[in-house]
């Protein structure tokens, strides 16, 4: 009979029916974690799997592996391995996170799991805490990863009690040598600054009490940003564009505020984790502030902000939109063109600027797609032409999504801007037709 400790933040019951994906490192921590669900997985008939990441950094890194693999075998349940080698020691512990949350995403949501059970503990918590001292910005918590996707049942366990029913069970683990590698900040904190610390209880008292109070103003600006989101957050999921009221950003209590209300916002609707520094967050305040350029800038890699007077506007720039022949299928932006022959044209079809006909032999000589450059002009006779600067003018395109739009060109004349303009489309009665039809998503 296994000896048993209380300190495991988990009701069993809801977890009845679930899939759950346990993050097993081979380690002490993970190691009791397994065990602890694999006691009650029969009774509240939940099933569980190994995800396991080995970064070869050790001799150890393969008997880990080994274990992992071997428990799932013996108590029947998938495995899944990533063998990661990080070359660089710098930001290893940043580089090997990213990988393996990366990692037990990905096989959540291919295998359909309900949850992510990790095994950090109170220990963890405190040296994380310590870590980022008493800076007042409530968006950094350690592990505030979607708690309905995260299990962390075990952040009120020490690892003092870990390791006692470790020992006394006598469960195997693999201990990694790297945990006493004085090079990383945490094992520096771990052995050598908490053990001499004076009035330790003081401290790791405080520490809670700060990240608590933190908790609770993260909790409460992410409640009331849910509330409020409808009116001052909108998304358009056709043109992937987020749209964030300008006042509504300006009028939060602080930068923090002012941050975790994008950071949600940006995560909610492009899946995107922003990570700035705070300098970056304050000059992008003081930017929203006082700006009055209609300017589009980089905010991350792929992800782009434009400023007008009352809204701030985040999009994806395809930077793979450069000239294409046009063909069947042909995927431009969040739209896709179908080419077709087509019949005798019966009826005029002028009205809709979704469909662009042009007689086959025409067709043959070949159409492109590309950006629109300033200056192109759409040429409907020899009197009569019209910048297609002025047509996004008149059909009110926001300036910073025109480089998105379709332009289709012969000879580098203008012929169409899908579900904008037509230059001509009017081939009643005639016969070997090409029809060409933009859907945008």
């Amino acid at each position: 009979m296994k000896k048993d400790i209380k300190n495991i933040l988990i009701d069993f019951s809801a977890l009845e029916n679930k899939k759950i994906l346990v993050c097993v490192s081979g380690g002490m921590d993970s190691i009791y974690l397994y065990h602890r669900l694999l006691e009650h997985k029969e009774e509240y008939k939940f099933d569980i799997a190994i995800a396991h990441v080995n970064y070869q950094t050790t001799k150890n890194s393969d008997r880990a592996s080994e274990l992992c693999r071997r428990l799932s075998v013996e108590n029947n349940h998938f495995f899944y391995l990533k063998n990661y080698k990080i070359k660089q020691k710098r930001n290893f512990e940043h580089l090997a996170r990213e990988c393996r949350y990366l990692f037990f995403k990905d096989i959540r949501e291919k295998d359909k799991y309900d949850y992510i059970a990790t095994a950090h503990n109170k220990n963890d918590l405190l040296e994380t805490l310590y870590m980022q001292g008493k800076e007042d910005d409530f968006t950094i918590l350690p592990y505030s990863l979607n708690p309905k996707v995260f299990l962390r049942p075990l952040l009120e366990t020490t690892r003092e009690e870990i390791q006692t029913y470790i020992e006394s069970n006598n469960i195997e683990y693999v201990e990694d040598p790297t945990n006493k590698d004085m090079e990383f900040r945490r094992n520096k904190v771990r052995l050598d600054i908490f053990p001499n610390l004076k009035d330790s209880q003081k401290v790791f008292e405080d520490l809670m009490r700060i990240y608590k109070t933190k908790l609770l103003k993260y909790q409460n600006l992410k409640d009331s940003y849910t509330v409020d989101k409808s009116k001052y957050v909108c998304y358009d999921k056709k043109m992937s564009l987020l749209k964030v009221d300008r006042r509504f950003l300006l009028s939060q209590s602080c930068i923090y505020s002012f941050k975790l209300i994008l950071q949600l916002a940006i995560k909610d609707n492009f899946d995107i984790s922003v990570s700035k520094s705070l300098k970056s967050w304050k000059e992008f305040y003081r930017q929203v502030d006082t700006s009055q350029s209609n300017n589009s800038k980089q905010f991350l890699d792929s992800l782009w902000v434009y400023l007008d007077e009352s809204s701030i506007y985040f999009y994806i720039k395809d930077n793979s939109l450069f000239c294409k022949p046009l063909k069947d299928n042909l995927k431009w932006g969040n739209g896709r063109f179908l080419v077709e022959k087509s019949s005798i044209l019966s009826d005029s079809i002028t009205g809709d600027k979704n469909i662009f006909y042009i007689p086959e032999k025409e067709f043959d000589k070949g159409l492109y797609v590309r950006r629109w450059f300033s200056g192109d002009k759409m040429v409907y006779s020899e009197n009569k032409s019209k910048l297609v600067s002025d047509i996004f003018n008149d059909k009110a395109v926001m300036p910073f999504l025109r480089e998105e739009k379709p332009i289709i060109v012969q000879d580098d004349n203008v012929k169409w801007m899908p579900g904008l303009e037509i230059c001509y489309n009017d081939f009643v009665g005639q016969e070997n037709l090409v029809r060409i039809e933009w859907n945008e998503n």
